[in-house]
């Protein structure tokens, strides 16, 4: 039934309006998204074609972005020049440059230009194809009683994707690829754990250690009228400017959904209508039990440098007294009404969720940002500061500071995120704001805190260095105590005690992962790279749940080297 509306939606939309220009979008990545993030500080303006904090972007837009950027009003480097142009290239359809660069093609048809391998432009018609392909050899050492203290990893990924559009009115998007895993030793014990590999869908292990998994994305784009796009298909969202997002993020599995996306003057507001998966471990014959998702997201530029924004959800599910699927409320399908005002004269049990965002860019070097989110909101309960079991809030605030100390290309972050315990949970565990077993927002789900910091350097226009280091703790679960820790398994129903609570209780993890990563731009989109990772686990006493033995002490290192062309790093550590 959801999918039927979905398809009515899009096909009345078609048949009622003449489709304006559209094109797809660029898939969330937070390094590309870093480049156009220096744009805007650097600018000390943001983009009058998209708000960054909402992504992905349309092609589109930051093919507008990228050509009216005034180079002569900034003392730009080479390397930002370099930059620019590498933006410009990587969507010819949408850029002069872009267009302008042609190249003698390989054996007449491969690489007419940089962004793709085979590649075909029309009045009518256009299609970008490339294949994806990502190797890498690893030696992980890890401290442990009963482990062995050496292992080889490895990674081999690959498929294709391919963008294009219809007469410039429909965009549309397709990816797929196949992984095969060696997987350290903590992913081991998350698939362990959860059944899936991260952002991944159903996991095969081929042997301890081994997994093999794909992952598909797919779309279609356009726009009834110049300000609105719709986006119907598979694929991830992000909303936030950090590293991080608490409202929604990129780290797991993609889902099917309907986006509707409304730029006008200073504002955008974006509507999500989305089905999620709400995973049980039983014979793989049944069909998974459905959820589902409504939101908006209001965003405004309140100044040139200054942008605040809005969101609600509603996770909900629809069950019959047989257990059978009734499909998406269309109470929700309204685009401009409160979500909370609707759950509520439906006196449903649905789980509500409200968040605000703001960016503040100043001096032309620095980036204010920050997210609050409310899970439940009882007034009195926060003022009496009595440690409520509902009062049940995630927190984020983090600076970005780029060119630092005058070094160019020199850019430096720092993040703080908290989510009190409970958070993103609910009494029916389908309501959880969880997809496929993996949390929407942050990796780590709920009770904890954590410090995030980057440095990126870009020493050369083609070599990246990126050094992030995380230190978070966070109180866990085990089989006789509900602390509010795993959202995955557990509701608030099984909550410990009403008063008394505080961020981190229960058996306390103490986690620390440093990252190293050189990346080396061989041709457009092809990285060599090598990488060194150390990731330290502490849990105050031996922890066991009835899924996974988590050892109270670990200690892991890992170097890699590696090859990726047309795959983004993965920088979703946990």
């Amino acid at each position: 039934m959801k999918t039927k509306v979905f398809l009515a939606c899009i096909t009345l939309t078609l048949l009622h309006n003449e489709l304006k220009s559209q094109s797809a979008l660029v898939p969330v990545n937070s390094d590309y998204q870093h480049l156009i993030r220096r744009l805007e500080i650097r600018s000390g303006a943001f983009s009058p074609y998209f708000h960054s904090g909402v992504q992905p972007i349309s092609r589109q837009a930051l093919g507008y972005y990228i050509d009216s950027f005034d180079v002569s009003a900034y003392a730009l480097s080479g390397r930002d020049y370099a930059n620019l142009e590498y933006l410009q290239h990587d969507n010819p359809d949408w850029t002069v440059a872009g267009m302008a660069k042609t190249r003698k093609p390989i054996l007449k048809y491969f690489y007419k230009n940089d962004a793709a391998m085979v590649s075909y432009q029309d009045n009518d018609f256009e299609i970008f194809a490339n294949p994806i392909w990502g190797v890498s050899a690893a030696k992980e050492t890890f401290k442990d009683p009963v482990l062995a203290n050496n292992r080889i990893l490895g990674s081999n990924n690959r498929g294709f994707e391919l963008r294009g559009s219809i007469c410039k009115k429909i965009g549309f998007y397709s990816y797929t690829t196949e992984h095969i895993q060696i997987a350290p030793i903590h992913v081991r014990q998350y698939v362990s754990q959860n059944q899936f590999f991260p952002a991944a869908s159903l996991t095969k292990q081929l042997k301890p250690g081994q997994y093999s998994f794909f992952q598909t994305r797919g779309y279609l784009t356009f726009s009834p009228v110049k300000p609105v796009m719709l986006q119907f298909g598979q694929d991830r969202n992000f909303i936030g400017d950090g590293y991080r997002s608490m409202f929604l993020s990129d780290f797991g599995k993609d889902y099917l959904f309907l986006k509707m996306n409304t730029k006008v003057w200073r504002i955008n507001y974006m509507n999500l209508f989305a089905q999620g998966i709400d995973y049980k471990r039983r014979n793989d014959s049944i069909l998974s039990d459905k959820k589902y998702i409504a939101m908006h997201h209001l965003s405004i530029n309140v100044t040139r440098n200054l942008n605040v924004g809005l969101s609600e959800f509603i996770l909900f599910d629809r069950r019959d007294s047989l257990g059978r699927d009734m499909g998406f409320d269309p109470n929700y399908l309204n685009p401009v009404v409160f979500y909370r005002a609707i759950e509520h004269g439906l006196n449903s049990s649905d789980n509500a969720i409200i968040a605000g965002n703001f960016k503040w860019n100043f001096m032309k070097h620095f980036s204010l940002y920050g997210q609050l989110l409310l899970d439940e909101l009882k007034v009195k309960e926060y003022t009496n500061n009595r440690g409520w079991w509902g009062n049940k809030n995630a927190f984020q605030v983090g600076l970005h500071y780029i060119d630092a100390f005058g070094i160019n290309h020199l850019d430096l972050q720092y993040e703080f995120n908290r989510v009190t315990p409970y958070t993103f949970s609910h009494f029916k565990r389908s309501q959880n704001h969880i997809h496929m077993n993996q949390p929407m927002a942050h990796p780590l789900g709920a009770n904890f805190n954590e410090n995030v910091m980057i440095v990126r350097f870009q020493p050369t226009k083609k070599l990246f260095i990126t050094s992030t280091a995380i230190f978070a703790i966070k109180g866990l679960d085990s089989d006789t105590a509900v602390w509010g820790g795993d959202i995955i398994h557990n509701s608030y129903l099984k909550a410990e005690r009403e008063y008394g609570n505080f961020t981190t209780q229960g058996v306390k993890q103490i986690l620390s992962i440093v990252d190293f990563n050189a990346s080396y731009m061989l041709f457009h989109n092809i990285f060599l790279e090598a990488n060194v990772q150390y990731r330290y686990s502490n849990i105050e006493e031996a922890y066991k749940n009835k899924t996974v033995y988590l050892q109270n002490h670990a200690e892991n290192w890992w170097f890699y080297i590696g090859l990726r062309l047309n795959i983004p790093r993965n920088t979703q550590f946990f």
